[in-house]
């Protein structure tokens, strides 16, 4: 028997036993190191691609599941394990790039949305997560430049523009963040437009929302009262700064906002 005739051979024995192992338990990794182009027919080679995808996809939903329960590590191998199967899905490594930079690991992190990256140019929350783990090494004029790439690529971005002007303004470079907020808003402001419940169970985008809308009543860009959107009575008065927002991937950053 050639070498082909036996790859192929191999192949089915592999796709027999990951007809169940890798629908419903996901177990068969052997097939993440079986090369499908090496297989005889076109069919063949399509179908190894499939099952592996598939596989890719159990992997992924079985990550999801556990980071629900807070299971961050187990969450890592799982996604690890998709990667063997699918080196060439950006999001597989983009959802093990937020776990690191959850993590503390922005260096890990980094390197995670730059492979994210190089798969799909385009993809914009992974330049955005890329800025915040950068920030989180105190790259300021690093993230600076990748937060301008990420508003470029998709300029409806707010949260972009948002952290865009909070690192502006502590590079004093002022014109240049007001100019950031103002688009954030104007973005904010299109949403609810189009949905005046957009707020509801986004709580900490609707601070975020709050603290512009103030910022730019303070600088004068807006008129001073907008009610809106229920806030503190009390805020309008109070310094304007930012908050340490792990969780939510927020900026690191405090006492950025200046009236």
């Amino acid at each position: 028997m050639n070498h082909s005739h036996s790859y192929t051979l191999i192949f089915f024995i592999l796709m027999a036993s990951c007809l169940s192992a890798c629908d419903n338990k996901g177990s068969s990794l052997e097939l993440a190191a079986f090369k499908c182009d090496e297989l005889s027919t076109q069919k063949q080679i399509s179908e190894c691609k499939e099952k592996k995808q598939q596989g890719r996809e159990y992997y992924l939903s079985e990550a999801t599941k556990l980071l629900l329960q807070d299971n961050r590590y187990e969450s890592l191998d799982l996604l690890e394990k998709a990667i063997q199967l699918d080196p060439h899905s950006e999001r597989v490594y983009f959802d093990k790039g937020l776990i690191l930079a959850s993590l503390g690991e922005a260096n890990d992190a980094i390197a995670h949305f730059n492979k994210a990256i190089t798969i799909k140019p385009e993809m914009a929350d992974a330049y955005f997560h890329k800025a915040l783990a950068l920030t989180d090494l105190h790259k300021y004029q690093e993230a600076i430049k990748v937060l301008e790439k990420t508003v470029k690529i998709k300029p409806d971005h707010a949260l972009a523009h948002y952290s865009l002007g909070v690192l502006l303004i502590d590079a004093q470079k002022t014109d240049a963040a007001h100019t950031s907020f103002i688009n954030a808003y104007r973005v904010w402001e299109n949403n609810l437009k189009d949905n005046p419940g957009f707020f509801i169970q986004q709580e900490r985008i609707k601070q975020k929302y709050n603290k512009t809308r103030r910022y730019l009543q303070a600088i004068g860009y807006l008129n001073k009262k907008d009610y809106r959107i229920a806030d503190n009575p009390d805020a309008e008065d109070k310094p304007i700064h930012l908050s340490n927002d792990k969780p939510e991937m927020d900026l690191p950053t405090d006492n950025l906002w200046k009236k």
